[in-house]
């Protein structure tokens, strides 16, 4: 009987993580911001981890249904280095000077000029380019505009760059790395989105049983089992069976299935983990639950002959299964 090998359901990183969560009861992990190194959160520090590895592990517990997700910011990077430690800096968007002058302007614009400049260079309300007088709109004694129409335009906020001259609307940004030294424009730097995140209802509803198979596993490890976890069992069908744990010493080979659930769902997994056992040779089953089966779940378990243990604890569980093995045992000696 062959096994194919699983990935594990969660990730070093993502049980540290979640183990944190529980042990201190909490509901939300937010990004903070630090002087020294930008935005951070304090779990990523207590579990050791750098800010794009805990968002990788805290994403995947995202995706498979542990936390649930909201939007906070999002950061731009280093393109060189990733850092945050970035200095933006106001520029011209054709010379790159960071010398220049902001202030109200106005554009005459006729056939023959456009020339644009500051307000205060346009003195006596005159075109200091052509020596035209702009044409502004009359005002009579009833307060209402007449004549001629305005030939210039003003701009509340403009600026000239006072190394090559120019005049625009809106100064370019460029990102000083304050780490590298690096000067990135500002369509070249590196960003990421920062999250809020808060335990969904999955991990609050399977938390008694969400430790338990590693704990199992490293009980039977310990004990001189040969261990897989979330792997396949081909059956006697051919068809693959999928078990929490396969544990193998000597002649002895053991599936055992995980459950934290209650209702018609822990049912409908006895049921399974009964037509899994009979497609298997030469192995003992163990459906485990975290929390004491009801008497209908009981009843199906004792008709359909299905080996239960209710227990949190992983020592007492493999004690009960090494238990009934060697009692197993013991009776094939006897007959």
């Amino acid at each position: 009987m062959s096994v194919v090998k699983r990935k594990m359901r969660l990730s070093e990183g993502e049980e540290r993580l979640i183990a944190k969560i529980l042990e201190e009861d909490i509901k939300s992990i937010k990004p903070k911001y630090s002087f020294a190194k930008g935005f951070v959160y304090d779990l990523s520090s207590v579990l050791d981890l750098e800010l794009s590895e805990f968002l990788n592990v805290a994403n995947s517990l995202v995706e498979k249904g542990f936390l649930l997700r909201k939007f906070y910011r999002k950061v731009p990077l280093c393109p060189n280095c990733g850092s945050q430690k970035l200095l933006f800096v106001f520029i011209c968007p054709s010379c790159k000077s960071t010398n220049w002058l902001k202030g109200k302007a106005l554009q005459h614009l006729t056939s023959t000029c456009e020339y644009i400049g500051f307000e205060s260079e346009f003195i006596n309300n005159t075109c200091p380019n052509c020596g035209q007088e702009l044409k502004s709109a009359q005002i009579n004694e009833s307060g209402e505009a007449f004549s001629l129409p305005v030939d210039y335009k003003v701009y509340d906020v403009y600026y000239k760059c006072n190394s090559c001259g120019i005049f625009f609307e809106h100064p370019a940004v460029s990102a000083f790395c304050l780490d590298c030294s690096t000067q990135s424009d500002f369509n070249n730097l590196n960003w990421i989105d920062l999250y809020t995140y808060e335990p969904s209802p999955t991990l609050v509803k399977f938390e008694p049983g969400l430790f338990l198979a590693s704990k199992i596993v490293s009980e039977l490890t310990n004990r001189g089992y040969s261990v897989k976890e979330k792997s396949l069992l081909l059956g006697k069908s051919g068809l693959p069976h999928e078990f929490d744990i396969i544990a193998v010493k000597g002649d002895n080979q053991v599936t055992i299935d995980i459950s934290a659930e209650s209702g018609k769902t822990q049912k409908d997994s006895l049921l399974s983990g009964y037509v899994k056992s009979q497609d298997l040779e030469n192995t003992n089953y163990y459906f485990v639950s975290v929390n004491e089966l009801t008497p209908d779940e009981k009843k199906i378990a004792e008709t359909f002959n299905i080996k239960y243990i209710e227990s949190k604890d992983a020592k007492e569980i493999v004690d009960k299964m090494e238990a009934d093995n060697f009692q197993k045992v013991e009776n094939i000696k006897k007959s």
